[in-house]
């Protein structure tokens, strides 16, 4: 071998060394859908990195160079605009609830209108989102939402069918029992989102479960 080829290997491995690495869009898209789908089935606070980089079918360094941390890869997935926006069409729901005289959900299609179907289409589209969001947070800054969620929920149905109800002060037994209600509620709506696939049976399965939900609670506020 020349010097002159000795030469210009040194300098082709020099260009490589130095050279950019460019980071690929389809790679960083394919992070966040892994990462999805781990921390909706495994909770963030279970889910690795190492996990999301075999999923996604890079390695475990590789990721790295994408997002330097889980909490970094966490904003890329569950972004602060989601959840304020998941927060509006919900008390969009609930102020639509207050306006209705009779809470009896057609057969066909979740209670309290528009506002309802709005809330629950978008939760079909984002459906691994909603259930971070409301079941797999713990460790992240939305780990209180499901709390607050409920408390939203329940608020609305002390005002709705008993505005001078002793639920949720006085009365700490009925409190208590009321609490553990929509806390099923809301759990029970995070494993259809979890379970089913398909939009059609998850808004079948929803609009069944709140009938038997607003029968419920008739009775409990009968």
């Amino acid at each position: 071998m020349t010097a002159g080829s000795v030469r210009g290997i040194n300098e082709l491995i020099i260009h490589y060394r130095v050279m950019p690495q460019y980071l690929k869009e389809e790679v960083r898209e394919r992070i966040i859908d892994s990462a999805l789908d781990r921390f909706a089935d495994d909770g963030y606070a279970g889910a690795t990195m190492a996990a999301i980089a075999r999923a996604a079918g890079i390695s475990a360094g590789n990721i790295y160079r994408y997002f330097d941390s889980k909490e970094a890869l966490l904003d890329a997935v569950l972004p602060a605009s989601f959840v304020a926006r998941f927060r509006a069409l919900l008390r969009e729901r609930l102020k639509a609830a207050q306006e209705v005289r009779a809470v009896q959900p057609a057969a066909d299609r979740p209670a309290h209108g528009r506002p309802a179907e709005s809330l629950l289409d978008f939760s079909i589209r984002h459906r691994r989102r909603v259930v971070l969001l409301l079941g797999r947070g713990a460790g992240t800054p939305y780990e209180n939402v499901r709390d607050e969620v409920v408390e939203e929920l329940m608020g609305a149905a002390i005002a709705h069918f008993s505005p001078s109800s002793q639920v949720g002060g006085r009365d700490p037994a009925r409190s208590f029992v009321l609490e553990q209600i929509y806390r099923n509620y809301v759990d029970s709506l995070v494993v259809l989102l979890q379970q089913l696939d398909e939009p059609e049976p998850i808004r079948r399965a929803v609009a069944a479960y709140e009938r038997y939900h607003l029968v419920g609670l008739n009775s409990f506020f009968g």
